[in-house]
């Protein structure tokens, strides 16, 4: 029967000291895997969680965090599970590029996981303060798919709930969207709870 005899490590390995029938000695090394290895294991056995974790307790960086949530999205959307496939690509906001999203959900089927996603963007602070280009037309895209999914008071709710420092450019084109689709009286009660009547064409 073996016996340990002892246990010391160093920064990097851990040494176990075996004695064996009282006449053999051996010693077996355990090295700990660099972390990236240990990422890879993660995700080649979709532990996403517990890889995020990780992350978080040796202090990765929201990149890193993601990375992970890019991944474990991935991985739900091609299990069909759109669900949560879109809380996770809600979290990469920032740090990955939005129309690499919107093209997996543009189908009819999955509007409501883009809408999901597309308030996520349109809402986050730090994306609107980064001055992000194409932020006027996630907003249309929002917009045009609130009125697809006959979701029009979502559109009004959505202005309506926004802060008084909704920008301009938001309220332009919620209002444009609402005179594209026909839906006149919305675009009048939005232009007229943020007193943008100039914007209505008479």
């Amino acid at each position: 029967k073996n016996k340990i005899i002892s246990v010391c490590c160093n920064s990097n390995n851990i040494y176990i000291f075996f004695e064996e029938n009282q006449n053999l000695k051996y010693i077996i090394k355990l090295k700990e895997k660099e972390n990236k290895k240990k990422f890879e294991i993660f995700y080649s056995k979709n532990q996403y969680d517990i890889a995020r974790e990780y992350a978080e307790r040796i202090n990765s960086g929201p990149s890193k965090i993601a990375e992970i949530s890019r991944r474990y999205a991935e991985y739900e959307y091609f299990k069909g599970e759109y669900e949560q496939s879109i809380k996770q690509y809600i979290k990469t906001i920032n740090y990955l590029e939005p129309n690499c999203v919107i093209q997996k959900f543009l189908e009819k089927a999955k509007l409501d996981y883009l809408i999901k996603y597309l308030e996520a963007v349109v809402e986050n602070e730090v994306f609107q303060k980064k001055g992000y280009k194409n932020i006027n037309d996630f907003s249309h895209l929002l917009f045009n798919c609130y009125i697809m999914q006959d979701k029009v008071s979502k559109l009004r709710d959505f202005i309506k709930n926004k802060n008084k420092n909704t920008s301009y450019n938001i309220i332009k084109t919620a209002i444009e969207v609402c005179i594209e689709t026909e839906n006149i009286n919305v675009a009048l009660l939005i232009a007229k709870q943020k007193q943008r009547t100039e914007l209505i064409e008479v």
